[in-house]
Formats: structure tokens, C-alpha cells, sequence
């Protein structure tokens, strides 16, 4: 092959090796890999070696690529002494790592060069050792295991009927070697026909597979090179053979690609992990002990393609990892379900409990007036006690609502669904519940605080918009409007924008509960410019503002509007019944209206509608 100058630049600019660490360090390491970066066996090689000495603050690596899977050895090695002579002449190299048969054939090929003289040799991805002069020239390495080889015996003991064997390989040196290997293998064996398929192209493998007998498996061992020599993607030629199969097919890529029935497997970051073990040990001068060693052999197989071609799963050798396996859907969610059960009955006791000993506290107040300050303080360490582990009540009520959402849509099953769903609106009702009963707690124990800041109102109401329209779409009420009323010239306010937003969606979300038609309206503005009358007798001075959420909804009676604000207590018991709540958020929001030094009210009627709101103070 004819290099051209351009070419022979180009290609070692790319592949300059580049030390990873400071040059400070003790040993130096030359890296010579037989193929090129982007090749899946090398970088995962590259990888291993690389996160052992990464550890490692004694090593410098230099990385050189021959990419031999594009180019004849031969023609690298032109170029290839000549460059390494040149680039490390100043450059004093303690060990060598030759990455499979074409780098290692270089090594020893130049042993007696400057640059390779006398400096210790560790081999990996090498399948035929015994065709090295291991002893010779003191050399240790890891050994690349046949697969075929490995994985022959599993192969017999799950498919005993087969006869033939399609070997698919490539025409490269690791190809012969793989060829040899399975001659040998297959030579005492008169049972077996074994027939080498290496003159596989793109556009002719489906032709080659329609050829294969039924009483067949195939082994596919790689394929980087055409019949004809020109590099192709093994991964790529790997996929079409699975896709065009009829037969069984195994293969020691399983890990990378899915299609292949199964086989035996060796991961190129556990070959690079182990040789660079064995060279820390071999310049640290600590025995290695074994010349040849083997990286751990993993089994994987696909149980829907045993299943396809009944071949018996549990023929697999002892610590096979069996890939697709399917898992009967009640058993996969079983833990999942059964947990969220009986986290949703023990915090339901507790609400229970709670509640029955909130009864008994009453009641022993009525009862017994002479323990009354002993009462209050048993309420206040209740509530301080509710406020220390509301978090951890919110937090597993939160994630129940979640995960039940996430559960509801990924299952197929509608049984599980129905299931799941009910959890799901239940766990939503309950985490309500307890949000206001944690409230109220927080409430009588004086555990709450104000957190004043100045707040822009205009930016908030735009916030309380966007959550109308939102709640009235999960209402399925899109059709009412909502309006805004704001004062642009009293925007900034030093108060709470938490407690606002708390007080405000309070009102939202009763508006939207008692609303059919119509519209709902928020606003704010200063009293002086509200023209609705209110009727508050306790306002003193002129210095408020009046923030509001109104509605055109069923309304109450004028009579009833001093009962919305009691603790339990409905106006319309049976309207509350249709849609849900036991009547704490309003009393809360008074609650949280008086803490910010305001004053609450309603104005309403029936029948046509309700506004609710509160009166600021800004001064």
C-alpha cells in the first residue's frame, strides 16, 4: 500500500500518544495498542488500564494506536518505528504494554532497538500464547480466551441436536487465529461439521444466511475487515447476522448488541484492569506468580431467545445472568403496593389517634377546670410536637402521590390500574387532611412565624392566575373566566408572600369549588379606592389595603356568613359532601390573616355569588 506523506502526518497527529499525568512521576509507560481509538475492544481496554493507574499517582502512560484494523501490519510498520524512534528518543521507558497480536508481534519483532532493548514486555488480548516465546523473552500478560472454545461445551448441553457449525470471522490475524482454534477444537470430534464463514460483505449477508442449514448454530467471533479487506463496523455486520438468523446464534458481543442467543463473555475493561496490575507488579518488582492469566469469564443469555428456539434456561451454567426474563407483573409491584398500604394505614391511625386525642383533651377541659393549665400546656407540646415531624409526615404522603401518579401510567395491566388509582386519590385526600391538620396544630401551638419581605404583589397575583386557570381545568370547569383587578401603584408591600399565597389559594380553590359559571375575579387595591361597602366595624384608620378573590357561585345566606370561618363547620353541609374538605381551610386562613395583623371577611348572597378576602395593613 502506497503511503503518501499527508497521510502519514495526518495519521500520527491523530494517534500521538499523550502522557494522562504530571511528568513528575517515577515510572513511564509506553501503550501500544494493535488497532484504533473508537474500536469498542480497544477503548474498553484502554479504559481498564487507564482507571487502575488513574489511581496511581507513581505512572505515566504514553498511548500509541497502529490501526492494523484498516491497514496491513506490514505497511504500519514503515512508518510506525521510524515515528515511535523519533518522538521517545529522549524519552526513558521503563515498561512496554503491547494490546493484542499486532502490537506484540511489533515488540519482539524490534526487540533489539534502542527503544525496546532490555525494557520488560506485558502482553494482553493475545489468544494464541503458545505461538510466543513466552519464557524466552520473560514475558506475562493476559490471555484473550476463544470464546468459541468456552462457550462449545454450554452450546452442546442447551442445543444437543445441532451438527454444523458457521464460524463467522474475518480474514485478520485474529481471525486465523480464531480459525486454527476451532480446527483444533472440532478435529477429534467426527460429530460435528464446522464451516468457516469469512467472506462476509454488507450487502451479502442476508444471502449467506438464507444458506444455513436448520440443524446449525452460528458463532459469530467478529468481523472488522470485508472478504475483500476493507474495515467495516463489526457491530454493524454483528446486527445484520442476529436480524437474519433462523438459527441459534452465539456470540461474546452480548453485551453491546442485543440479538444473539448468548455465550460466554470477557470485558475488555476487566483484560486492560488486570494487565495493569500485572505491570504495577512487574516494576515494582512484587511476584506476579502466573506467566498467562485469565480475566473472570461472565455467562449472559437472552431467555427470550431460548425460549424461541426451546432451549432449556436452566442448562445454563451455574451464575449466568439470563437477560429479558420476564417478571409476572403482581410480583414486580408487589413490595411497591403492599408498602404504600401500610404507610397509608399507619398514617391514617395516626390521624385517628389525633384526632380522638384532640376529643379527649376537650373534653377533659370541660370536665376537669381545675387542670386546665396543665391541659393547655399538654396541647401546646401536642402542637410543637406536630410541627417538629410535619416534614416527615408531608415528606412519604408526597411521595406515595408520586410514585402511585407514576405507577397509574406506566402499568398496562387494568386491574393493577384500578388499583393503583384509588391509592393515588386516596393518598391525595389524606395528604390534604393532613396538611390541615398540621396547620391547625402549628396554629394552637404558636409555632408559626412571619417572614417579612417586600413582596411585589403584581408579580404575585400573576403567579395566583396561572394556578386559577390550573385548577379550574383539573375541575373540569375551563369555561369560567378569571379576571384580575390589581392597583399597580401600591404593587410593593412589606409582608409574607408565603402566608399570602396560602391565604389567597384558600379562597381560589373554594371559589372554584362553588363556582358553575361565570367568572372569578382577584384584585387587590387600597380602601380608600375599593368601592364595594365591607362593613368592618374594628378598622381604625385608612391605611389598608384589600385583597380579595371574588365569585359568581351558589353564594350563602347572609345570616349563615359568620359561621364560614368556624373550625368544622360548613354552611352547606350538603354541597361540602359532593365536593370534599372538613372545613378547616377557611378557619385557617383566618388564623394566618390575624397572625399578619389583618382582618378577614366575606360578603355574600345567595345565589349569586361570594367574595372573600381580608384587609392588610401597610403601615
Amino acid at each position: 500500500m502506497k503511503w503518501t506523506l499527508s497521510m502519514i502526518l495526518l495519521f500520527v497527529f491523530l494517534t500521538a500518544g499523550k502522557p494522562f499525568e504530571h511528568h513528575s512521576h517515577k515510572f513511564s509507560i509506553l501503550y501500544i495498542n494493535s488497532y484504533n481509538t473508537g474500536y469498542s475492544w480497544t477503548d474498553e481496554v484502554t479504559k481498564g488500564l487507564m482507571d487502575h493507574f488513574n489511581k496511581r499517582d507513581s505512572f505515566l502512560i504514553y498511548s500509541e494506536y497502529m490501526d492494523t484494523k484498516r491497514y496491513l501490519p506490514q505497511d504500519v510498520e514503515k512508518w510506525f518505528i521510524p515515528y515511535l524512534k523519533n518522538k521517545y528518543r529522549q524519552t526513558k521507558i521503563d515498561l512496554i504494554i503491547a494490546s493484542d497480536n499486532s502490537a506484540l508481534d511489533l515488540v519482539l519483532k524490534y526487540k533489539d532497538i534502542s527503544l525496546f532493548r532490555n525494557i520488560p514486555v506485558i502482553f494482553s488480548g493475545i489468544s494464541n500464547p503458545g505461538d510466543y516465546p513466552i519464557n524466552r523473552f520473560n514475558l506475562y500478560g493476559v490471555v484473550e480466551i476463544d470464546m468459541f472454545v468456552a462457550s462449545f461445551d454450554v452450546i452442546k448441553q442447551l442445543y444437543p441436536d445441532f451438527s454444523k457449525i458457521y464460524l463467522f470471522i474475518d480474514k485478520t490475524n485474529t481471525g486465523k487465529v480464531y480459525q486454527s482454534n476451532a480446527q483444533k477444537l472440532l478435529k477429534n470430534k467426527p460429530n460435528y461439521e464446522l464451516e468457516i464463514v469469512d467472506s462476509v460483505y454488507p450487502d451479502n449477508i442476508e444471502a449467506v444466511m438464507g444458506k444455513i442449514t436448520d440443524n446449525a448454530v452460528i458463532f459469530y467471533q467478529g468481523i472488522s475487515v470485508d472478504g475483500g479487506g476493507k474495515p467495516v463496523d463489526h457491530m454493524v455486520m454483528a446486527r445484520k447476522i442476529f436480524q437474519s438468523a433462523r438459527v441459534p446464534v452465539f456470540s461474546s458481543y452480548i453485551i453491546d448488541i442485543e440479538g444473539p442467543t448468548g455465550g460466554m463473555f470477557i470485558g475488555g475493561v476487566d483484560h486492560g484492569k488486570l494487565c495493569g496490575e500485572i505491570a504495577e507488579k512487574r516494576l515494582k518488582k512484587i511476584p506476579i506468580g502466573e506467566r498467562l492469566n485469565i480475566p473472570p469469564i461472565q455467562g449472559i443469555y437472552d431467555y427470550s431467545k431460548l425460549e424461541k428456539y426451546n432451549l432449556n434456561p436452566d442448562l445454563v451454567p451455574v451464575g449466568t445472568v439470563l437477560v429479558n426474563k420476564p417478571e409476572p407483573l403482581f410480583l414486580k409491584y408487589q413490595n411497591y403496593l403492599i408498602g404504600n398500604i401500610l404507610v397509608i394505614g399507619f398514617l391514617v391511625f395516626l390521624i385517628l389517634l389525633l384526632i380522638r386525642y384532640n376529643k379527649l383533651q376537650i373534653r377533659s377541659k370541660q370536665l376537669l377546670k381545675k387542670a386546665m393549665e396543665r391541659a393547655f400546656e399538654s396541647d401546646r407540646l401536642k402542637g410543637a410536637f406536630l410541627a417538629n415531624v410535619s416534614h416527615e409526615l408531608r415528606t412519604p404522603l408526597n411521595a406515595i402521590c408520586g410514585f402511585s401518579e407514576l405507577v397509574k401510567v406506566e402499568l398496562n395491566d387494568n386491574t393493577l390500574s384500578e388499583y393503583v388509582d384509588v391509592i393515588y386519590k386516596n393518598s391525595e385526600l389524606l395528604a390534604q387532611l393532613v396538611n390541615d391538620l398540621l396547620d391547625i396544630s402549628l396554629i394552637d401551638a404558636n409555632a408559626l412565624v412571619v417572614n417579612n419581605i417586600q413582596v411585589d404583589l403584581e408579580e404575585l397575583f400573576n403567579t395566583l392566575n396561572t394556578q386559577t386557570h390550573s385548577i379550574l381545568r383539573v375541575k373540569g370547569k375551563s369555561h369560567i373566566l378569571v379576571d384580575m383587578k390589581t392597583n399597580p401603584k401600591f404593587r410593593f408591600i412589606n409582608t409574607d408572600d408565603f402566608r399570602i399565597s396560602q391565604i389567597m389559594l384558600n379562597f381560589i380553590n373554594n371559589a372554584a369549588k362553588y363556582t358553575e359559571n361565570g367568572q372569578i375575579t382577584l384584585g387587590y387595591d387600597h380602601i380608600k379606592n375599593f368601592r364595594e361597602k365591607l362593613n368592618i366595624p374594628d378598622i381604625q384608620g385608612n391605611e389598608y389595603l384589600v385583597i380579595y378573590v371574588k365569585d359568581t357561585g351558589v353564594g350563602i345566606e347572609t345570616e349563615q356568613t359568620s359561621l364560614v370561618f368556624d373550625r368544622f363547620r360548613s354552611v352547606d353541609s350538603k354541597f361540602m359532601s359532593h365536593h370534599g374538605g372538613v372545613g378547616l381551610g377557611l378557619n385557617i386562613s383566618k388564623s394566618l390573616v390575624e397572625l399578619l395583623g389583618g382582618i378577614i371577611f366575606v360578603k355574600s348572597k345567595k345565589g349569586k355569588g361570594s367574595m372573600f378576602g381580608f384587609l392588610l395593613p401597610i403601615k
